[in-house]
């Protein structure tokens, strides 16, 4: 599902990356990059081909399976691969120029701590970014009015019983304020919404497909019965009112990238 996601909206994801304004610090020759909570490495592999040669990348994550994956991906790009917590970062003060957490920060058992040792690690007039979304505003598909509201109260349910205080599903919209908590100043966002119509490409269409899986089956234990066979057919792409199969069908993805800038 990730790696679908990666390729159906790989342009989205580069355009991110270009508008970081990434530049080396005093004295250094290359750009030093840290990519936290890595996955599979894809964002750094954007970044190592934005800037060539001119840049150092620490791809970091904590599992050693997400690091296995990266390994594979990376394996013709001078990125260096560290296995470490995020809430305890295995570089000195100002070590880097960027750090750079993609769809991650929501994951991380305390944000605001974790936030704090990227912005330890940046160095003073370095940037942090983050990019994350809104569960409620993230995926935008043509769903019935009245199926849209029950699942989604649904999913509010469904997050609070797994996870506890479910806030950090919807972190996009506190983005900016997280930032500014973490002392950072000129503190920027933008909006980028990537917009998919019909014929969808194979790797959209997987994304989707799986999407749609999976959040049926986070949802329908919260369901009364009628909207949960309502919410079956859309979902199942062996059935004849799949959503993906409308002819007419437009999916908007919002994602959300802030910046700031360390004092």
């Amino acid at each position: 599902m990730l790696a679908a996601y990666h390729e159906a909206f790989g342009p989205e994801l580069a355009a991110m990356i270009r508008s970081v304004p990434a530049r080396p610090g005093p004295g250094r020759n290359a750009v030093r990059i840290l990519d936290v909570a890595c996955g599979d490495a894809t964002y750094a592999r954007l970044w190592s081909e934005q800037l060539g040669v001119a840049s150092e990348i620490v791809a970091l994550d904590l599992s050693r399976a997400w690091l296995a994956s990266a390994a594979e991906q990376i394996v013709d790009r001078p990125i260096a691969l560290c296995q470490a917590k995020v809430d305890a970062l295995p570089f000195a003060d100002g070590a880097f120029d960027v750090a750079w957490c993609p769809q991650s920060l929501y994951s991380l058992p305390d944000m605001q701590a974790c936030l704090n040792e990227m912005v330890r690690v940046v160095r003073s007039e370095g940037i942090v970014a983050l990019v994350e979304n809104d569960e409620l505003h993230h995926i935008l598909l043509p769903w019935p009015i009245d199926v849209e509201l029950h699942l989604r109260a649904a999913e509010w349910k469904a997050f609070r019983q797994q996870h506890g205080p479910p806030s950090r599903f919807y972190v996009g919209r506190w983005l900016t304020r997280l930032l500014r908590t973490a002392g950072l100043r000129h503190v920027r966002e933008r909006c980028y919404a990537s917009v998919r119509q019909q014929p969808l490409t194979p790797p959209t269409s997987k994304y989707l497909t799986e999407y749609l899986r999976a959040l049926r089956a986070r949802v329908t234990p919260h369901l009364k019965p009628r909207m949960a066979r309502r919410l079956a057919e859309l979902a199942d792409p062996d059935h004849r009112r799949f959503l993906l199969r409308r002819p007419d069908l437009t999916v908007i993805c919002l994602d959300r990238l802030v910046t700031g800038v360390k004092p």
